[in-house]
């Protein structure tokens, strides 16, 4: 409904620009703005648990980056292996993988300028990308002259990308291995701002991990209701 609403109303605005009409009748229908849904992250413990059971996967190291660094669906995607320094421990996000309609699987530039970022990566990521490295080269090799290679970190068995879709599938298996309540994929980047801030990492280190352009976007990423309504005040106030 609020989509038809926006659609009509931008075709309205246009005619009485144009002299068409007198007036857009639209802003005469007040449309209510829906409250978005609350999620409930993963605690420390649930966190443990899954990245446990994820150590048996071929994408062990992409769910520890997921859950540790908070990158995106397409972020992880689109990863490749010259956007990674393991010996300095770093990764910078150059790109994302999407399916567009009529177009399939593209790379696109990151979501936003900020989003375009260079970050730290834990110890736990480094020793898994090191593993996921090795194991990657037992698969080319088995593949063959099938190998299609694109330089990705991520791939599937045979070199190609990974249809982003499927990873809801296989980060769902993974909770029910471990009795988890099954979350979105994306809910993995809310619950690690949530366990970064319960930790004590400030809200600026968070926004640069992330990133997000604005302050108070990382603080809506969160579950945490008091940091929320801070930053939110202090936004206000400024």
């Amino acid at each position: 409904m609020q989509y038809a609403h926006a659609v009509l109303a931008s075709a309205l605005n246009h005619a009485v620009s144009e002299d068409q009409l007198p007036r857009n009748v639209t802003k005469l229908v007040p449309m209510k703005t829906g409250r978005p849904v609350r999620f409930e992250p993963l605690t420390l413990e649930e966190a443990r648990r899954l990245l446990s059971a994820a150590r048996a996967h071929r994408l062990h190291a992409l769910f520890e980056l997921a859950l540790r660094t908070g990158l995106r669906r397409g972020e992880l995607l689109g990863l490749r292996w010259t956007d990674l320094n393991l010996d300095a421990g770093t990764l910078s996000v150059r790109r994302t993988l999407q399916r567009l309609p009529e177009r399939g699987l593209v790379f696109l530039p990151p979501k936003t300028k900020a989003s375009e970022r260079r970050l730290a990566l834990p110890t736990e990521c480094v020793h898994a990308l090191k593993q996921h490295r090795e194991q990657q080269v037992a698969e080319r090799e088995a593949a063959r002259t099938v190998w299609k290679e694109q330089g990705l970190v991520f791939p599937t068995r045979v070199g190609t990308p990974i249809d982003p879709v499927k990873l809801r599938r296989y980060l769902g298996t993974l909770c029910d291995s471990v009795k988890v309540r099954r979350i979105r994929f994306h809910d993995l980047r809310h619950s690690c701002t949530t366990l970064m801030l319960e930790q004590g990492v400030e809200l600026v280190t968070i926004k640069e991990l992330l990133g997000h352009a604005h302050i108070g976007v990382t603080a809506d990423t969160s579950a945490v209701e008091p940091v929320t309504a801070t930053v939110h005040r202090r936004c206000r106030q400024k």
